[in-house]
């Protein structure tokens, strides 16, 4: 059976380089020296190659001892909860997943974020591309015929003004891509986490008091034999992963309530001749490596207007995506550890309770220099 190969052409003014693959992946390749000509260490030397007159490609080959390296690898924990890039540990599924629905959640999207949701979105996408036929379309997401698109991955909120085509009149298209995507019930007001009074409400929940309660019989007891060790060990347990259980929970509730309690609160307050309420204060990035806030720096960087300085903004992300390559992430400070304690286990999830890794056919085929 063939793979498909996808061809992605790097995007000259990007509105961001933060979904630029090429910023990203020539980050990682050239951190590793990852290219078989000696002398290609870095992004400006990029700017300097140029193809044979009678040629339409440059390749740029890999070294053959990448073949079995990872570039996307994952980080380890060195201790102290720091973390470094691993030598050779593939980054996994669920691992990627677990990133994506939290992504989702700091975008402030009304829905949880999934993996396969990327791939419906891209699915509709080139269904409605007039440049992909079925057949293609089919070939891309991997599908024997339209019969598996049709029944899982076409969209049932209708993308089209059907008011408009019935009137025969010209249909809103912008304002239809934009009110049927998911994109726009985001809000960066939408909470991400549990205030402090919400968390500290799970004591009260009676499994948790429950447990607490036999936790605590068996403490008083003074027994301090295997079987009671064992026996404690296992309640503190089960009420730890209760509670990030309650809090997940807990936090689910409140943000699919949230739309409709604050729509009411800033209609209230218009209609009253107030403004809208101030938004929450953003964590500050004080505590940040200097090398994250400049790879965020360079990422987020405006668009420029001419060529020559698209090409110095392009090659300074990926310098410092290079950089951040090689910074070993310090230690939590002590409050930042007492907040992430409420997500340990999801944390601890992604990182040791992976079991589907991604395929490892997943990579790239070449890279080269076009006309």
């Amino acid at each position: 059976m063939y793979s498909n190969v996808l061809t992605l052409p790097e995007t000259i003014f990007d509105s961001s380089l933060l979904l630029s693959p090429h910023t990203l992946l020539l980050g990682l390749l050239f951190h590793h020296r990852a290219f078989d000509a000696p002398t290609l260490t870095s992004p400006e030397h990029l700017s300097k190659l140029d193809i044979h007159p009678d040629e339409h490609e440059l390749p740029l080959p890999l070294k053959q001892s990448m073949n079995d390296i990872f570039v996307f690898r994952r980080a380890t924990k060195t201790g102290m909860n720091a973390y470094v890039l691993s030598t050779n540990e593939q980054i996994t599924y669920n691992m990627i997943s677990g990133w994506t629905k939290k992504l989702g959640e700091l975008a402030g999207f009304g829905v949880v974020v999934i993996l396969y949701t990327l791939r419906y979105n891209a699915g509709n996408e080139f269904d409605q591309c007039s440049n992909i036929s079925d057949g293609l379309r089919n070939l891309m997401l991997q599908h024997a015929n339209s019969r598996t698109f049709e029944k899982h991955y076409l969209g049932r909120v209708v993308p089209v003004d059907t008011m408009a085509v019935v009137s025969h009149k010209e249909q809103q298209k912008a304002l239809m891509r934009q009110a049927c995507s998911i994109g726009y019930s985001a809000s960066k007001r939408r909470p991400t986490h549990l205030t402090a009074e919400q968390s500290a409400s799970i004591n009260n929940d009676p499994k948790i008091q429950n447990l607490l309660r036999q936790r605590e019989f068996l403490v008083s007891k003074g027994n301090k034999s295997d079987k009671v060790r064992t026996r404690l060990r296992k309640i503190s347990k089960d009420i730890q992963s209760e509670k990030a259980r309650l809090r997940r929970k807990r936090k689910d509730q409140i943000r699919k309530i949230w739309s409709r309690e604050q729509a009411v609160t800033d209609i209230e307050r218009q209609l009253a001749g107030k403004t809208f309420e101030e938004p929450p204060i953003s964590p500050s990035d004080e505590d940040a490596h200097p090398a994250q806030k400049r790879l965020y720096e360079a990422l987020t960087a405006p668009v420029t207007n001419t060529i020559e300085s698209e090409y110095h903004r392009r090659n300074n992300a990926i310098l410092s995506v290079m950089f951040y390559c090689s910074v070993q992430e310090p230690p939590l400070p002590p409050m930042a550890r007492y907040k992430a304690v409420a997500t340990k286990n999801d944390v601890s999830n992604l990182h040791d309770n992976t079991t589907k890794d991604t395929p490892n056919g997943a990579k790239s085929e070449m890279l080269s220099l076009c006309r």
